[in-house]
């Protein structure tokens, strides 16, 4: 690349725009296939060929909340996503907490999915079991994707665009060979549906749906970000919603040959379709799903706190960058600790449950920001198409409310905690 168009590559915030509509939508395709996709099929096994209709179903709902926030990230340049749209509409306290409960999600989700990850590498070296053993390769794992997004945003999308192959390619050959022997008939539902399991799946297909947010959150590394995230959010969800429910019909087609109770559906499904290699070969895509999702993982998350940080909102150390890859390596840093001391500890299971109760919160403050930053850009608060907005509000809600008094509790505290911590910020900055 030439030093004149580096140049201007790298904004105010010291970051290169190197994201373009392709890498934007690898983000939101790695932040949302991760690990859920190898449970879901037997869990969604009550709702026999009413599962893939309920995928589709479940990708139009939160089609409502990415076209929302696909409208906010089209007034937005910088990198923070979320951070920045609730910073302008509610100011600084309403920002950081909705800031936080994200970063506790990704934080959270990045720890469970290495602990998984190391879980099903065990299957072929059982040494991995161990404590020991266990630990380290948690740490290596982090750390060897550590160094590629240090190294720069180029690095790290390329490894996120290798793992991504590398995870697509089996889930797709098992699903071409499994429907090419199965009846048309397959496609349509035979029997009523059964409305006392949809509370329960809901849940699940809503979840499976999330993590679109990465690649709001990288804006200022994304080239022309007003025109390139839009373009990227809604085809992307929607594909993913499409390709969870060529897979749950993959699974379907094979009726009762498959245990709806294995942990390890899709290795069953494979070993059926595919032969004995077949259930080593998705374990082996399993692996490379997870490290994809923790790929897209690091890509994102740190810039939120970068964010906070370069709002004041937190240390400024957060918003450190490195001054040769332009990458904010302190964030990167501080995430990848983090994530490899829970994962090792096991302590983030207890965050892992109200993960979904807290991005769905921060889901509706974002938002219900729309309205405001409009209005400070001198137009109308609303418009006919916000019918959409508000449908978006009522799932995001709706989902909220399915979460347990434990779930609430423990985002109430860890809501209190962030409190303390923005407080402690504050009065460092006015002294």
């Amino acid at each position: 690349m030439g030093a004149d168009k580096r140049a201007r590559e790298v904004q105010t915030e010291g970051l290169i725009r190197a994201i373009g509509v392709f890498g934007a939508g690898l983000i939101v395709l790695n932040s949302m296939i991760g690990a859920g996709i190898y449970a879901l099929p037997s869990a969604l096994a009550p709702l026999g060929r009413w599962g893939p209709w309920m995928f589709i179903a479940a990708g139009l709902a939160m089609a409502t909340v990415v076209i929302t926030f696909a409208r906010l990230a089209s007034y937005f340049e910088r990198t923070g996503g979320p951070v920045l749209y609730t910073y302008e509409a509610f100011g600084p306290f309403v920002c950081f907490q909705t800031g936080w409960l994200l970063y506790l999600g990704r934080v959270t989700a990045m720890a469970a999915n290495t602990s998984l990850l190391v879980d099903y590498a065990a299957r072929f070296a059982p040494v991995l079991g161990t404590p020991t053993a266990r630990a380290v390769t948690i740490a290596a794992v982090v750390g060897l994707l550590t160094w590629a997004n240090v190294a720069g945003v180029r690095q790290g999308m390329a490894a996120m665009t290798a793992l991504t192959i590398l995870k697509i390619s089996p889930l797709l050959l098992l699903v071409t060979v499994a429907l090419s022997q199965a009846a048309p008939e397959l496609f349509w539902p035979a029997d009523p549906l059964p409305v006392d399991d949809l509370g329960s799946a809901a849940l699940l297909l809503v979840y499976a749906m999330v993590g679109f947010e990465g690649a709001l959150v990288t804006a200022g590394e994304t080239r022309n970000p007003t025109r390139t995230i839009p373009l990227a959010l809604v085809p992307t969800v929607l594909g993913v919603a499409g390709f969870y429910a060529l897979i749950q019909w993959a699974y379907v087609s094979l009726g009762s040959a498959v245990d709806p109770d294995s942990p390890v559906p899709l290795a069953d499904a494979a070993h059926l379709v595919l032969g004995p290699h077949g259930a080593t070969l998705l374990t082996l895509t399993a692996v490379f799903s997870i490290a994809g999702n923790l790929a897209a993982i690091l890509v994102a998350a740190p810039r939120m706190t970068f964010a906070l940080g370069r709002e004041g909102l937190l240390p400024g150390w957060f918003a450190g960058v490195n001054l040769r890859t332009q990458a904010p390596s302190h964030s990167i840093i501080f995430l990848a600790v983090a994530a490899a001391l829970l994962a090792i500890s096991g302590t983030f299971l207890i965050l892992a449950a109200m993960s979904s109760l807290a991005r769905m919160l921060a889901y509706m403050i974002s938002m219900a920001s729309l309205p405001a930053i409009r209005r400070t850009r001198g137009e109308a608060a609303w418009k006919s198409e916000d019918i959409l907005a508000v449908l978006a509000l009522l799932v995001c809600g709706w989902v909220a409310l399915q979460s347990t008094t434990q779930g609430w509790l423990t985002l109430f505290a860890f809501a209190a905690i962030g409190t303390v911590l923005y407080a402690l910020e504050r009065r460092n900055q006015s002294s």
